[in-house]
């Protein structure tokens, strides 16, 4: 879940990119926050760095 902190600073709708060329992958892009609450929620929090302002997620988190 999001800290109270978090709640009042995430932009929804957040936007997730699915890539053509990639199978089962989707991006969410230039928005920290939200990828962060995203993997939190997924519980894929560990591991999953923020490289170039885009954070990579399965397809079915879409």
């Amino acid at each position: 879940m999001a800290s109270e902190e978090e709640q009042a600073r995430l932009r929804l709708p957040i936007t997730l990119r699915f890539h053509s060329d990639l199978k089962n992958r989707a991006t969410v892009e230039e928005d920290e926050l939200a990828a962060r609450v995203l993997r939190r929620l997924a519980g894929v929090e560990r591991g999953h760095p923020f490289p170039k302002g885009r954070a990579w997620f399965p397809a079915s988190l879409g």
